[in-house]
């Protein structure tokens, strides 16, 4: 139970990152991460298909890790293709 609370709080959180660096295939994804996991309605599979969700699910968190983790400190960096002009003040 726990397990299934902890993964579904982290695609939650992936969500909003993942909509903050305007990746929405990410968010979708993550969104079904987060309504497969949550504990409130919880989504009943064959022992079978629950080891391929899981896995697919840990496969896509770690590559995700870096690619979104990246990205979102890069879009936090103040764009330089002003860096170059001077502002000009009209009085």
């Amino acid at each position: 139970m726990l397990l299934k609370v902890v993964v579904c709080v982290a695609g939650l959180l992936a969500v909003s990152q993942a909509v903050r660096v305007n990746k929405y295939v990410w968010a979708a994804g993550y969104g079904v991460i987060a309504v497969l996991f949550n504990p409130i309605v919880p989504v009943c599979l064959s022992p079978s298909a629950l080891l391929w969700v899981n896995a697919i699910c840990l496969m896509t968190f770690l590559i995700s890790l870096g690619t979104l983790e990246r990205e979102s400190r890069l879009s936090a960096l103040p764009d330089k293709s002003d860096a170059g002009k001077l502002a000009s003040v009209h009085v």
